[in-house]
């Protein structure tokens, strides 16, 4: 184990070399607490996004010119590399259940950003998202999000989370996941429990 990659935790540990390596595996296990939660958050995401572009552009959205040029280049370019991708792997029996799910979180997350929500949505998020209090609309949706993009890469890249405030990102997850599909939060607090893991802090 680098110096490097311990040095949050040794600054955390006050220079304590024991702890420091304690506090890198309890990271670790946050890291591992949180993984169904983020995916299955991004998954529902995606499928509520996919269910609305159905609704909007037809089944096969991915190829739909009005969609297509809709979305900025750097979209178009993702999405065309994607279909090339799962067109080779699959030997052309590809379906667009495995565009949506080869597609990055980024490129779900910018069609929710302002001009993709005017330019798609007309300018609502709801459909999305319908169990978001009527009071909120997309720059609480869109903040949400982002903050989760960040936390997801930093769980996904083997960061250490466990003094950026994981609690609250959990709260996060909980709400954004609330405001999609209500039985998905039920399922996944059966599943993951990120705070008890919390109390668990290694200590001197």
């Amino acid at each position: 184990m680098s110096p490097a990659r311990l040095a949050r935790f040794s600054r955390a540990a006050r220079g304590d070399r024991h702890l420091s390596f304690r506090l890198h595996l309890w990271n670790a296990k946050l890291c591992r607490e949180f993984y169904f939660p983020l995916q299955i958050t991004e998954v529902s995401l995606r499928n509520s996004i996919h269910q609305n572009l159905q609704n909007r552009f037809g089944a096969n959205w991915h190829t739909e010119r009005s969609f297509v040029t809709a979305i900025p280049q750097r979209n178009q370019d993702e999405l065309r590399d994607c279909i090339t991708l799962e067109r080779a792997k699959r030997a052309g029996r590809h379906t667009i259940d495995h565009i949506v799910a080869g597609m990055s979180f980024g490129f779900w997350h910018s069609l929710l950003n302002t001009s993709m929500t005017n330019r798609l949505w007309g300018g609502d998020v709801r459909p999305m998202f319908p169990n978001m209090p009527h009071n909120l609309g997309q720059p609480d949706v869109h903040k949400k999000l982002e903050r989760l993009r960040l936390f997801r890469n930093a769980v996904m890249h083997h960061y250490a989370i466990f003094d950026k405030a994981p609690g609250v990102e959990w709260d996060n997850i909980k709400i954004i996941l609330g405001w999609i599909c209500q039985p998905s939060v039920k399922l996944m607090m059966q599943v993951s429990d990120p705070k008890k893991v919390l109390s668990a802090k290694p200590s001197l």
